[in-house]
């Protein structure tokens, strides 16, 4: 058929119109990704066990704060119990080169290098500019 011999109804260019200036979600798609407050204490002690000179999954397992009362310490949810605690990698990271003198090169070195701590890249950075590192 020549392109002028072609037709349309006016609905199905309305339509056609429509999904192009307000696409609708596409229900196969994954839902978007929670938003992330911690790491595991596995996660916690494959990353930073070796570091420090302490006993860091002892310390972890008691489920207390590590470097304040909630320190890096957060929580899925209220009734979680201490095994499920979840630890904010900046907060625990910072008080490791302050408490523990972990050079601040090894810290650096795990937020570059470590995909589990890329989404808190972003903040990891931004505490570095406010100390001045």
């Amino acid at each position: 058929m020549p392109l002028d011999a072609l037709r349309f109804f006016h609905r199905d260019i309305a339509d056609f119109l429509e999904s192009i200036l307000h696409p609708k979600e596409d229900p196969a798609a994954p839902p978007p990704k929670e938003i992330l407050k911690g790491i595991t204490k596995d996660e916690v002690l494959r990353i930073f066990g070796g570091m420090a000179k302490l006993d860091l999954e002892k310390s972890l397992a008691g489920g207390i704060g590590i470097f304040g009362d909630d320190g890096a310490r957060v929580r899925k949810n209220s009734r979680a119990g201490k095994n499920t605690h979840l630890w904010n990698p900046v907060t625990l990271a910072l008080g490791l080169n302050d408490v523990y003198r972990v050079p601040m090169s090894h810290l650096k070195k795990a937020f570059a290098t470590q995909a589990d701590l890329r989404p808190w890249k972003a903040a990891w950075l931004e505490s570095l500019a406010l100390l001045g590192e």
